[in-house]
C-alpha cells in the first residue's frame, strides 16, 4: 500500500495500526487512558495520555508526519477529530 492509500484507509484500520504499535512499545498502555479522550488535543488525545504529550509519543514511537495519520493518531485531514476521538472511544470500548 502506498502512503496515500493508507492515509485514506478507514479509521478503524489506522487505529488498530495505531495500538497495535502501541502494544509492542508500551505494554499496558491502555490502562494510562482516561476518559475524556480528545483527539484534537496534544494533551487528552492517546499519545498525550501515555506519553504526557503528543510529540513525545510521535519521538518514543518513530512515527514519521505521514505515519501520525496511517497510525491513527493525527485526522487525516477530511475527518474531524470529534470523529478520531468517537472511533478511538468506541475501539477502546
Amino acid at each position: 500500500m502506498t502512503a496515500t492509500t493508507l492515509r485514506h484507509e478507514g479509521r478503524r484500520a489506522r487505529i488498530e495500526r495505531g495500538a497495535a504499535r502501541l502494544d509492542e512499545k508500551v505494554p499496558h498502555w491502555r490502562k494510562r487512558i482516561i476518559r475524556p479522550l480528545n483527539m484534537g488535543s496534544s494533551r487528552f488525545d492517546i499519545l498525550g495520555q501515555v506519553y504526557g504529550a503528543f510529540h513525545l509519543g510521535v519521538h518514543a514511537l518513530g512515527l514519521h508526519r505521514e505515519e501520525e495519520v496511517t497510525h491513527g493518531f493525527r485526522s487525516n485531514g477530511t475527518e474531524r477529530y470529534k470523529a478520531l476521538t468517537a472511533e478511538w472511544v468506541a475501539f477502546l470500548g
